[in-house]
């Protein structure tokens, strides 16, 4: 799947990680595992001028709440992100409002600049 890249993150939800879903509902990550990370992407899309991969460890419910907001809000396309550095990239987190929504604290979706 990593070699498809979306022109915004809805077509990528909408093409690549719904369909997973829903190939099996029970799942809670994109790589169908319960826990340890890995690094695999899964999937790339474009967003605010630049290129993001998912990884294979990322959670649904994150992926889901951004989604949401992403495709059914006004400001979907500019909020629903909120870009944060990392040691060596960039990375894109839910924004406030929306992390307040989720029952984990825990980061759960991993999406970085390539």
């Amino acid at each position: 799947m990593n070699e498809v890249e979306f022109p915004d993150f809805a077509a990528f939800m909408e093409s690549a990680a719904m369909p997973k879903f829903l190939n099996d509902t029970s799942q809670i990550r994109l790589d169908g595992q319960q826990s340890v990370g890995n690094r695999r992407v899964f999937g790339k899309f474009r967003h605010a001028g630049s290129v993001w991969k998912v990884h294979d460890d990322s959670h649904f419910e994150p992926l889901f709440l951004a989604y949401y907001n992403f495709k059914f809000t006004s400001n979907g396309r500019t909020s629903t992100f909120v870009k944060e550095e990392t040691d060596s990239t960039s990375c894109l987190e839910l924004n406030c409002t929306l992390t307040a929504l989720r029952e984990s604290s825990v980061k759960q979706m991993y999406i970085y600049k390539v």
